[in-house]
This record gives C-alpha cells, sequence and structure tokens, in this order.
C-alpha cells in the first residue's frame, strides 16, 4: 500500500501546474486519490467516510513552529480550514517530536479520541462544537510525517471512520510504522 501511495505522490508531483491555480492545488488530487485508493470498491463514498489533510511546517517570525494548512479533503475538509488553518503544538496532536519520530496510527476511537484531546476550534470557535462532533466520529488516524531528505516538512494525515482501517490487512503494516 505504501508503494501505490508513493506511486500516486510521484505521478501527482509530476504533472504540470496551471498558472490559474494554488501551488497547493496539487495537493487535493493526491488526497483524493489516496482517499479512493484506500475506499477500492467504495471510491466515491468513501470520501464521506474518511478524509486526509496536509500541513506543511512553518516558523513564525518569532521562531515557533506552526503548521498550515494547505489541504483537506472528505471528512470534515471544510470545518478544518474554516478552524484550524494554521495551528500549534499546543493546539492539538500535530507536534515535531511526533512526526520526527515517524508519526502514529491509532486504531480503536478511544486512541484517536485520545490523539484528538487538545483538537479543537483555533479560529471562528463558534463552530468548534460542530468540529469537536466530527473529531469523535473518526475510529483510526494514521498521523504521518511528510520528508525530504530527512528534513520534516509537514504532516500527512488520513482518518477513517472504521475502527482497525490502518492494518496489515488493507496492507497499510510497514517496517516503519511499528504500531501497526
Amino acid at each position: 500500500m505504501v508503494e501505490r501511495i508513493s506511486a500516486i505522490g510521484n505521478r501527482t508531483i509530476q504533472t504540470p501546474l496551471s498558472a490559474r491555480t494554488s501551488v497547493y492545488q496539487w495537493f487535493d488530487r493526491f488526497l483524493t486519490q489516496v482517499v479512493k485508493l484506500l475506499g477500492s470498491a467504495q471510491a466515491e463514498e468513501r470520501l464521506d467516510l474518511m478524509g486526509a489533510h496536509t500541513r506543511v511546517l512553518i516558523h513564525s517570525p518569532s521562531g515557533e513552529e506552526e503548521y498550515r494548512l494547505v489541504s483537506a479533503v472528505g471528512h470534515l475538509a471544510k470545518l478544518r480550514f474554516q478552524t484550524r488553518p494554521v495551528t500549534r503544538p499546543d493546539h492539538g496532536s500535530c507536534k515535531l517530536e511526533l512526526l520526527e519520530k515517524g508519526g502514529i496510527i491509532t486504531h480503536t476511537q478511544k486512541e484517536t479520541a485520545e490523539l484528538n484531546r487538545n483538537v479543537g476550534a483555533v479560529v471562528r470557535r463558534s463552530l468548534d462544537r460542530r468540529f469537536r462532533k466530527g473529531l469523535r466520529s473518526i475510529q483510526s488516524t494514521a498521523l504521518l510525517p511528510l520528508r525530504h531528505r530527512g528534513d520534516i516538512l509537514g504532516s500527512f494525515v488520513v482518518d477513517s471512520l472504521d475502527s482497525y482501517f490502518f492494518t496489515e490487512r488493507n496492507g497499510w503494516c510497514d517496517s516503519q510504522w511499528q504500531d501497526c
């Protein structure tokens, strides 16, 4: 599965961008193709049952690490842009130390809820209740680092409304992820 996702990524980043599109628009294509691959037979429906998002690591003028949301598809996509366009480590699950260790995969709603315990709206707090309700429906998560030549560039996250989605049976286990 990891090889298939890498192949999608390689094809996607080699596709020329139009001058009229966002620099990060290729992330949307990539995430949509990955979610469809993971959902296989129910590909179109999986965008409602799964979600994915990508954040890039930036450093604020004061030197603090921040994660800018550059792409989101599927479950909670619109709410993520509305409530969490830029996050810091104290805003929830994405922390540089976690990414440097290879990320994390959760298999149950309880594990996922623990990972997301501090995740909520950073802006547009009026949407916080709705966003947290959507988070509670997530049963399993793969939060993985985006790397280039060993450097952490950001995070790649796939959420599923199915428990134990990221398992060997689904092709997710790889020697770099000990959590499978």
